[in-house]
């Protein structure tokens, strides 16, 4: 299992690039929103360039993708492998196990995506930018990963069958 680079570049749109860490709920995050934790702190020479802003977002996905493919039992498509690591990559691992869990109990998609946009509150407080955030994940969760390729075939069908 692995993460296309659809989900980075969904990850850098979403989370924008900052130089520099920044308070980011209860630690630091830097870069293209990579939360740092207090191992890291030290080593990241500020500012950062968007080259290892990216280099430290792959290292987070790489680490998710581990836990992804450890957890998750049923078949999934690569749009609905990049939705969850976007997801879990702005709301933690905790979330992210449950959402695989209910899709290894064979949750419905309208399931599973009613619990993805609860996700969309700092304190008590609904955010627009994480509702917004939610449903681009919920898009590409849904989202069937080739349709064009049906497009070049019906011509083809068409072809064999007349």
């Amino acid at each position: 299992m692995r993460y296309s680079r659809k989900a980075i570049q969904l990850i850098k749109e979403l989370e924008g690039f900052r130089p520099n860490r920044y308070k980011d709920g209860s630690g630091y995050s830097i870069g293209y929103g990579t939360f740092i934790d207090t191992n890291e702190e030290r080593a990241i020479q500020e500012p950062i360039s968007p080259e290892m802003g990216e280099r430290l977002l792959i290292k987070h996905l790489d680490m998710l993708i581990d836990q992804l493919d450890k957890w998750l039992e049923v078949s999934v498509n690569q749009n609905q492998i990049d939705a969850l690591l976007t997801f879990a990559y702005n709301v933690g691992s905790s979330p992210l196990k449950t959402v695989v869990q209910r899709l290894n109990e064979g949750q419905t998609d309208e399931e599973i995506t009613a619990y993805m946009r609860k996700f969309v509150h700092s304190g008590n407080k609904k955010l627009p930018h994480l509702i917004m955030r939610r449903e681009k994940e919920i898009d590409l969760f849904l989202s069937p990963v080739f349709p064009w390729l049906l497009l070049l075939l019906i011509p083809l069908v068409y072809a064999i069958i007349k």
